[in-house]
């Protein structure tokens, strides 16, 4: 049906429309595209079936596309990674996959097994039986017959199965020489199958999936299997080589180890034989045992010319007290003596003789110098009277008593200071002396690290009982102590006997002063005695012979002050040169003794480095002498049965819809074309 008549026939009432005034409806132009494709549908189908025929020529003459898959897996080492290194990161295993050195050795080994293989059908009959029987064999019976030239061959043909036998022999022998690295290569891929690490971190093995393309499933499958054994082949030679390697490194080291803990017990030998430190201990033990002698001994001469001093001062003080112009002050004259008389009196009293300056000795002289005076002018007046000689003897005893105990607390006042002096000298001594040694020794932090990162728990457990320091008492501190010890009980001993002796002469005061008053009332009261004359003469006498032995008793005295400060002055320089002797020989004992100590902390450091050495020298050992690989075939490729490209009816479904929408597109084009010029 004509557009201009259907315009025609809507609106007969209005005027005719110009060509170029004419509307095109759409729906009557998509009405008309249809029914001129349905009119020119045989033309759509011969066009379709001559696409078709040619589509399916040209994929007939495309030639088929197999591609095989095997996956590798790189396992974890075994040993740690000071004895075998790491596994290979996934991308230095793709470039080690893709590199032209593993290519070129597919190609080799194909070109060299392929005649071998042609051999093996051609014995066996069949392939299932050829590859049977080669892998009953194994790769030892199969290097016996390659022989010594290609028995590198054996690994490979133990593995190949049926299949991969019959495309080995099969394969031309100028294709095979057409290979290049290049042309190889594309044929090859790999790819990484990434897996997600879990919550906890765990360390996975990489996975790789290779890929082989190839004409025929059979030679994929060939390709890409021998692909992976050669990578398992470098890969071995590369972990094998680096684990000899570490080996030899660790060898030598283990052996530089031992080389030093020869030396460091050489040195300890020879150290021990330089320095006897036995022979020093007891050389310290002498001298010490001469210094405490010659100590002891200088403070008992020192106590002796303490006293013998101050019984010099003593005697010189009696003398001067008894003497007057070179005379005795109790020398009587002899007309005194005969010019007594009963009827004499009394011509000096206690009281009139007054207070002297020389002391109570000189007092009592001139008293009883008067009283013999007296007394012979009363001498029937003291017969009368009690016997005085008993009062006389034990007033003399309490006077020794009082003066030996005066001159005890003398001495223990002087003993008491001189205590004092020394326990303030060696308290001073003991401040500035360290009470502890500190002894060091030192781990190195290398091997510290080393044993935390490589986590052995017997090195951890070595390490953990390593005593980084020690402190030990300084012997002369010890020393000091027992000093001060001693010499504080010495104090508190002599303290106590100065102060017993102090109320004992306070006793004796009181006990002489009492007796002195019974002697004094014995004496008036009994003036009739005829005796106390002579007992007053004979104690004259006494007091005059105390006189002269003081006397002689002030030479003999500085004598012996002579001779003790002589010995003293020989004790100091004999203390002092023992305690320098003990002092040198206890310094070079306990430098030596450092040192040895210091010697023995490096041997045990050395000892441990050894130990540590030859485990890991045992373990590499261990290492090469299994020879584990740390790469696997996880899954070898199987034969495809079915080509991946070309993808026939997916290309043909393809060109067929994209003519159909093609021609359809045209033709309605060229309709719409038509109608509008109409």
């Amino acid at each position: 049906m004509d557009l201009q008549a259907t315009g025609a026939e809507t609106s007969p009432a209005g005027p005719e429309l110009s060509k170029s005034e004419r509307v095109l409806l759409p729906d009557d132009v998509i009405r008309a595209i249809f029914a001129y494709w349905w009119a020119q549908r045989a033309f759509v189908l011969k066009v379709l079936g001559i696409v078709g025929i040619l589509t399916i020529a040209i994929l007939l003459v495309i030639p088929n596309r197999y591609r095989a898959e095997a996956k590798v897996i790189i396992l974890p080492p075994k040993f740690s990674s000071e004895i075998r290194t790491e596994p290979l990161s996934v991308i230095t295993a793709k470039n080690l996959l893709q590199s032209g050195e593993l290519v070129d050795q597919l190609i080799t080994t194909i070109r060299r097994a392929r005649p071998y293989a042609e051999k093996f059908l051609k014995q066996y009959e069949t392939p299932d039986r050829a590859a049977t029987t080669l892998k009953a064999l194994g790769a030892t019976g199969i290097a016996r017959k390659l022989g010594s030239a290609d028995g590198d061959l054996a690994d490979f043909f133990a593995r190949l199965s049926a299949a991969e036998l019959s495309a080995l022999a099969s394969l031309d022998e100028s294709e095979i020489e057409d290979w290049t690295i290049e042309k190889l290569s594309k044929a090859l891929d790999c790819e990484e199958i990434i897996e997600k690490k879990t919550a906890a971190d765990v360390k996975l093995s990489p996975l790789l999936n290779l890929y082989a393309v190839a004409n025929s499933g059979a030679k994929a499958q060939l390709l890409v299997n021998t692909w992976a054994m050669l990578f398992e082949k470098k890969y071995d030679e590369i972990t094998n080589q680096k684990t000899r390697y570490q080996y030899d490194y660790i060898l030598k080291q283990q052996q530089e180890a031992e080389q030093a803990l020869a030396k460091q017990q050489q040195a300890i030998v020879e150290f021990k034989a330089a320095n006897n430190l036995d022979l020093m201990l007891r050389e310290i033990e002498e001298y010490s045992a001469d210094y405490k002698e010659f100590l002891n001994r200088l403070v008992q001469k020192r106590h002796e010319l303490e006293n013998s001093r101050r019984r010099l001062q003593e005697l010189q003080t009696q003398v001067a007290e008894l003497t007057d112009n070179g005379v005795w002050v109790g020398e009587i004259e002899a007309s005194a003596l005969m010019n007594a008389s009963a009827d004499t009196t009394l011509p000096l009293t206690i009281a009139e003789v007054g207070p002297s300056p020389y002391g109570e000795s000189r007092r009592r002289v001139l008293e009883l110098r008067n009283r013999i005076l007296f007394y012979l002018g009363q001498l029937n007046k003291f017969r009368s009277q009690e016997p005085v000689e008993l009062v006389e003897k034990e007033l003399a005893q309490l006077q020794r008593d009082y003066l030996e105990a005066v001159g005890k607390l003398r001495a223990g006042e002087v003993r008491l200071n001189v205590l004092e002096r020394s326990l303030a000298a060696l308290e001073e001594r003991l401040t500035s002396t360290p009470r502890y040694l500190i002894l060091f020794k030192d781990v190195p932090d290398q091997s510290v690290a080393e044993a935390i990162r490589t986590g052995q728990r017997q090195q951890l457990s070595t390490l953990a009982g390593v005593q980084f320091r020690r402190e030990e008492i300084n012997p002369e501190w010890t020393l000091l102590t027992e000093q001060k010890l001693k010499l504080e009980a010495e104090y508190l001993q002599t303290s106590n006997e100065v102060t017993q002796l102090r109320e004992k002469v306070a006793r004796y005061e009181r006990e002489a002063r009492d007796l002195q008053v019974r002697l004094y009332q014995a004496r008036v009261t009994e003036k009739a005695l005829q005796d106390s004359l002579e007992m007053r003469i004979k104690s004259s006498r006494e007091l005059l012979q105390n006189y002269l032995d003081a006397r002689n008793a002030i030479h003999n005295t500085a004598l012996q002050i002579g001779t003790l400060e002589a010995e003293i002055r020989q004790l100091e320089e004999d203390t002092t040169k023992t305690r320098r002797m003990a002092e040198e020989v206890q310094k070079r004992y306990n430098e030596a003794s450092a040192r040895l100590q210091l010697l023995e902390i490096q041997l045990r450091a050395v000892q441990r480095n050894a130990d540590l050495l030859t485990q890991k020298l045992q373990d590499a050992r261990m290492a090469i002498a299994q020879q584990m690989s740390d790469v696997s075939l996880a899954a070898p490729a199987a034969t495809p049965t079915k080509h991946y490209f070309p993808p026939r009816t997916i290309l043909l479904l393809g060109i067929m819809f994209l003519t159909l929408v093609s021609t359809l597109g045209i033709l309605g084009r060229i309709r719409y074309v038509e109608l509008k010029r109409a």
